[in-house]
């Protein structure tokens, strides 16, 4: 039995590659009939991490190997019952500081 997913490419760390690299990791994976394993031990990156990638190239292109985590939407990409939701959690977080304050003060006296 030569299958043992505890060990090598199935228990690599991943690292981080530019969206560039990731294409390119990409297309060596089609280039070779989705051989996610070959692919994996070639570029020393973990098996599940090119699937990944091949999976997200598949569903969008190019732009589902951007790394958009953090990104937050700018006012004009919000529609309005996003902005209205953003703005009630504003108000609710301003109203929970202003009656701790309130608690505070009222401890003192």
């Amino acid at each position: 039995m030569d299958y043992d997913p505890f060990k090598g490419i199935y228990h690599m760390k991943s690292r981080n590659l530019t969206s560039d690299e990731k294409l390119e990791v990409v297309k060596f994976c089609l280039g070779n009939k989705l051989d996610y394993k070959l692919t994996a031990e070639h570029f020393k990156l973990p098996y599940n991490q090119v699937y990944q990638w091949v999976k997200k190239y598949n569903i969008k292109g190019i732009d589902g190997l951007q790394d958009n985590r953090g990104h937050h939407k700018t006012e004009e990409e919000m529609t309005e019952v996003e902005r209205l939701k953003r703005d009630l959690v504003k108000a609710m977080c301003k109203l929970e500081c202003l009656q701790m304050e309130n608690e505070i003060l009222k401890k003192r006296k």
